[in-house]
C-alpha cells in the first residue's frame, strides 16, 4: 500500500518513467512541472527537451 499527498504528481512521474528514457527524478520534476506548474531548471538535454515540448501526462 501506497499513502502519497501528490498521487497525480506519482502517477505522471510513472507514466513519464515508462515512456522516456530518463531517470526517475527527472521524470518526478517532469511531473510537478506538468501537474502543478512548478518551473524546473535543470541542466538535463532529455528533461528539457520534455519540458519544452507541451506533453501532458494522463491524469
Amino acid at each position: 500500500m501506497v499513502n502519497c499527498n501528490e498521487m497525480e504528481v506519482l502517477k505522471c512521474s510513472i507514466d513519464a518513467y515508462n515512456k522516456h528514457s530518463l531517470d526517475f527524478v527527472d521524470c518526478i520534476l517532469y511531473a510537478y512541472n506538468k501537474i502543478k506548474h512548478i518551473k524546473v531548471i535543470n541542466l538535463g538535454k532529455k528533461l528539457n527537451k520534455l519540458l519544452d515540448n507541451n506533453i501532458c501526462c494522463k491524469g
